[in-house]
């Protein structure tokens, strides 16, 4: 189990493309999430990890 620095919550970290993401990986919440795209399409997939301090102060 691997757990953010700042926050000390459960990460993942995923190998992305160069043109996602200039690190190449991206760390997301490990829970998988379902979301409905614009076609219409179910797809299950993880959220960025944003860290709950981050996220308060910045409301995103």
């Amino acid at each position: 189990m691997t757990r953010c620095p700042k926050c000390g919550v459960e990460i993942k970290y995923i190998p992305v493309g160069y043109n996602i993401d200039e690190t190449g990986v991206v760390i997301v919440d490990p829970d998988y999430t379902e979301i409905i795209n614009d076609g219409g399409r179910l797809i299950k997939g993880h959220l960025r990890h944003r860290c709950r301090e981050e996220y308060e102060t910045n409301g995103k």
